[in-house]
């Protein structure tokens, strides 16, 4: 992933931080090691107005950048940003980058059982004391605890719903010209079936066939 982020951080030769930039960094030192991927500022500011570094690219640690370099080069083009250039390449053939396409489960809060779910969530009390002052970080324990008991319990008293297709979801041009032939045929059908009444059990058959 590369673009303009509008993050600046001294850690990519800025001389200020912004608030992007911050966050980026705490992303960086905190999630980005289990996703394995690295961050990769230019050579030179990609914003030469301010000497600014704004475009970043953020990449897979098995794929090489640049034969190794921990840079992406800059090009001028029709912008006031300069264009990041960089080549990717993967350390050996036989490195393979997993990808998981499973859609993450749907709940349908509709038809949740929600007895079922105060019964599952009381059988995970959270012990807070009323008597005493806690850190914030032992607040925070507890509230990710909440949300991992609610999550468990909302699964349990909740169905999966079925999800929808992705070609539904995503319609192309030729999905697209596909549906307007079949009313146009489907149409036509309906036209055929007024002026020959006889012929109706066929036709209908064939209108069933279309809208498989």
């Amino acid at each position: 992933m590369a673009g303009d982020l509008n993050a600046k951080h001294t850690n990519w030769n800025n001389e200020v931080n912004n608030q992007r930039g911050m966050l980026l960094v705490k992303w960086y030192n905190e999630i980005a090691p289990f996703c394995k991927t690295e961050i990769y500022a230019s050579r030179e500011p990609t914003f030469p107005k301010a000497g600014s570094y704004l475009d970043l690219c953020i990449a897979d640690k098995r794929i090489i950048i640049n034969n190794g370099l921990n840079y992406t080069y800059t090009e001028d083009y029709d912008s006031d940003h300069k264009a990041i250039i960089f080549e990717a390449s993967l350390k050996n053939e036989n490195t393979n980058i997993e990808t998981n396409h499973h859609e993450p489960k749907i709940l349908n809060y509709k038809k949740a059982d929600w007895n079922q779910f105060q019964k599952t969530l009381s059988k995970n009390p959270i012990a807070i004391s009323p008597h005493r002052n806690y850190s914030a970080q032992e607040i925070e324990r507890f509230i990710l605890e909440l949300i991992k008991n609610i999550t468990t319990a909302l699964k349990e008293a909740a169905p999966t719903r079925q999800q929808q297709s992705l070609l539904d979801r995503y319609p192309n041009n030729k999905i697209d010209k596909e549906h307007s032939e079949k009313s146009k045929l489907i149409t036509a059908l309906n036209k055929t079936k007024r002026l020959f009444p006889a012929n109706t059990r066929l036709i209908s058959q064939l209108k069933s066939k279309k809208r498989r």
